[in-house]
């Protein structure tokens, strides 16, 4: 993948990015801003077009950013994406269950009832109640909005979940929550998930395994926590050591210290 710039060359922001996502699984995709991670993700979910390279989901060819309404519709019937900032994909016009509403005509056609009635079981899935769902999300926390956001995911009943920084903007105590919501539904509805973040403390939560980006390049891949415990690229160590939590080593510098 790269952009060509305004002086006519040519910026490479992916090269040689291979890995797979298997169905239940949860992939955190690792590294600083610049390291290509939401380039991927973007390409993925049908956001971007790749110049070059793949991507399959459900093991079929994906169409490169696609463009006709049925298969932008197809596409996101796959793959949703949750981003950093939830309430620049929510009109403020618009009531949150009228939101998660209009997702579901979109993609499964029913009465007026029965989208209600659905728009209802996802708020209430995502710990929202009725008075959220007849609330405008200006009067939403950030917390809430992101749920909000979600449950619109959800409703597109989509196999693959791709979260960009979704925790990033929430405070530690809401984070949580929101984790922990995400937990319980990987649970009861069968999602993958796709994480994006720079937290290295919120990857070794969320997922099974990860892989590290730096530069565009896959730098290291493996089970979340034997990268993050004990890294074998120098990038990673890099990253890991500059977590600010005290008491926190990588499982190499403990032995170290003993020795």
């Amino acid at each position: 993948m790269s952009y060509r710039l305004r002086d006519g060359t040519d910026l490479v922001a992916l090269a040689g990015v291979s890995f797979a996502v298997n169905p239940g699984c949860s992939l955190a995709i690792v590294g600083q801003s610049g390291s290509g991670k939401t380039t991927c993700a973007r390409i993925i979910s049908g956001i971007e077009r790749q110049t070059s390279g793949s991507v399959e989901l459900a093991g079929h060819p994906a169409v490169p950013s696609p463009r006709s309404r049925r298969a932008r519709k197809e596409r996101a019937q796959h793959v949703q994406m949750v981003f950093q900032d939830p309430y620049s994909s929510l009109d403020p016009r618009q009531s949150v269950r009228d939101a998660v509403e209009e997702v579901i005509a979109e993609h499964q056609p029913s009465t007026a009832s029965l989208r209600r009635e659905r728009a209802d079981e996802l708020l209430d899935k995502v710990g929202l109640d009725e008075r959220i769902g007849l609330a405008k999300p200006t009067r939403l926390s950030g917390g809430q909005r992101q749920r909000v956001a979600i449950a619109k995911a959800l409703a597109a009943r989509p196999k693959l979940l791709i979260l960009d920084e979704a925790v990033a903007a929430l405070d530690v105590s809401v984070q949580a929550q929101v984790i922990q919501l995400l937990s319980e539904l990987r649970a009861t509805e069968g999602l993958t998930y796709l994480f994006v973040s720079h937290d290295l403390g919120v990857v070794r939560q969320v997922s099974d395994e990860c892989i590290v980006m730096h530069r565009g390049r896959v730098v290291e891949a493996g089970a979340t926590q034997e990268v993050l415990d004990d890294p074998q690229a120098d990038y990673t160590r890099t990253l890991i050591e500059a977590v600010p939590r005290p008491g926190w080593r990588p499982r190499r510098q403990q032995r170290e210290s003993a020795q």
